[in-house]
């Protein structure tokens, strides 16, 4: 029986893939048996579709996976160096009141993000050893389902209410808090055109571009970081054409040198190449 899959990670250093699926299921594969696919582990703890999973960055032992139940489950593998993996659900949140949308864990992977449909952002923080906490709720206006570390310190938020805005979140030093820092413009949805959850927020850090599906279009965003403040340029919008459903997909190579995407419109995948654009200023 065929599955629809709603999201793919890989784990790089221990060689796994993990897919996720629209009936709540996670199954883990070996990358060194993919010429033979057979699945090492099947996890069931979702009764609704996964919309979003993210891999603790350090060790790559916890799964962190939001679905549309209202729940967001982490998932540890609580195996020895002399056994084989164990994994198990150690942890379930529910203090979303409707469908989960997007995850987002920061490099130290110590502070989880997450969005719905419920209008809020929960701010978690946690460990692979301890239990994870809801430090803060933050009220929205609408829901968005897009959201994603930058900096330890800053975060975006990109709402589908309001549309064609992206906000960022900025840590307060003296408070601990994150507050709501500027909201920044972007393009892709207007008259008939829709967006669709499936394509999260990615910062590439070595090149401090953000990239930001939105509707039928995907917007490529320089910061510009300075003691006093951050700038946000939009440098490039790349325009897929109207999108019935806003099935536009993809996500970027670890190093930012290529964007990867299916839509709905051309059903191919395409691959973009980045170029570094170098500005030479006339001399007097």
């Amino acid at each position: 029986m065929q599955r629809n899959i709603s999201q793919l990670n890989f784990l790089q250093r221990r060689s796994l893939l993990i897919s996720c699926y629209e009936d709540g299921s996670i199954i883990i594969w070996s990358l060194n048996l993919i010429s033979n696919p057979k699945y090492l582990f099947k996890l069931r703890k979702h009764m609704q579709a996964i919309s979003s999973m993210v891999v603790h960055p350090l060790k790559e032992d916890l799964i962190i996976s939001g679905s549309f139940d209202k729940t967001i489950n982490f998932w540890l593998d609580q195996s020895s160096p002399s056994s084989q993996s164990q994994w198990q659900c150690i942890q379930t949140i529910n203090q979303h009141q409707d469908l989960v949308y997007g995850l987002s864990i920061n490099k130290e992977g110590n502070t989880l993000l997450s969005c719905g449909k419920d209008n809020q952002i929960l701010i978690m923080q946690g460990s692979r050893q301890m239990e994870w906490q809801i430090k803060q709720k933050i009220k929205l206006d609408g829901e968005g389902y897009r959201i994603g570390f930058i900096t330890n310190r800053l975060f975006a938020f990109q709402s589908r209410i309001p549309r064609n805005r992206l906000f960022l979140y900025q840590l307060d030093e003296n408070t601990q808090m994150f507050n709501k820092l500027q909201d920044v413009i972007v393009e892709g949805v207007g008259g008939n055109q829709t967006c669709a959850i499936f394509f999260p927020l990615v910062y590439i850090d070595n090149k401090q571009i953000l990239i930001s599906k939105n509707g039928q279009k995907v917007n490529l965003i320089k910061l510009t970081f300075s003691q006093s403040n951050q700038l946000f340029n939009q440098i490039q919008t790349i325009d897929y054409g109207f999108q019935p459903n806003g099935w536009l997909f993809g996500t970027v190579t670890q190093d930012g040198e290529y964007l990867i995407t299916w839509d709905q419109k051309s059903k191919n995948i395409q691959i973009r190449s980045y170029q570094e654009k170098i500005i030479k200023q006339e001399q007097n």
